[in-house]
């Protein structure tokens, strides 16, 4: 199951060795430092959140037309690197129709236990009682550039919620607070518009 991340200290991107779908060995921080990244972690066999979870990531990227195309990418990371395979990975994009800019990822297990304790997740594989995949759906998002990182659950969450977090964190946008007329926030300041 995973829980919730820490606090994360400003300037912290999430890292480790990973192997993409084509079979291109990389690491997440590398990544970070080319394009807006969105953490999500799956399973290729679920058939619980997993697909949900994707399905909504997908209608979110739709809401942002060039963004992902252009500064920002969708990092699927497998959490069961003992069984899948580069070819698990390709079809698992192959069946959800993934983009291009969408990658799909894993890691051996030491890497991804260091990188799911790093974010504060705990991910196990299974319900020891019923042997089901049970998992929280939650991405971790971010941005070298604004130095900020940030959790969202995409099942539960409005899909325009979700969106507008993306952007505020990957661009610093400032919020326009409607209940408060006059009153922005733009990253760790609040002013008076």
């Amino acid at each position: 199951m995973l829980v919730p991340m820490r606090v994360t200290p400003k300037n912290w991107t999430p890292d480790a060795p990973i192997t993409l779908k084509n079979g291109t060995k990389t690491t997440i921080s590398a990544l970070a430092q080319q394009r807006d990244l969105v953490l999500h972690f799956f399973y290729t066999r679920c058939n619980g959140s997993c697909p949900v979870t994707t399905h909504n990531l997908k209608k979110i990227a739709r809401m942002m037309p060039g963004k992902f195309e252009k500064n920002a990418m969708i990092l699927s990371i497998s959490l069961d690197p003992e069984r899948d395979t580069t070819a698990d990975l390709k079809e698992f994009a192959s069946r959800n129709s993934l983009p291009q800019w969408w990658q799909v990822a894993r890691c051996d297990r030491q890497a991804l236990d260091s990188l799911l304790d790093s974010i504060g997740f705990n991910a196990e594989p299974y319900d020891s009682k019923t042997k089901a995949i049970v998992h929280a759906s939650e991405v971790i998002f971010g941005s070298q550039k604004t130095g900020r990182w940030r959790m969202a659950n995409p099942q539960w969450s409005e899909p325009h919620v979700v969106k507008e977090l993306f952007e505020i964190t990957f661009d610093g946008v400032q919020y326009r607070n409607p209940r408060r007329p006059g009153v922005t926030l733009d990253r760790n300041r609040r002013s008076r518009a």
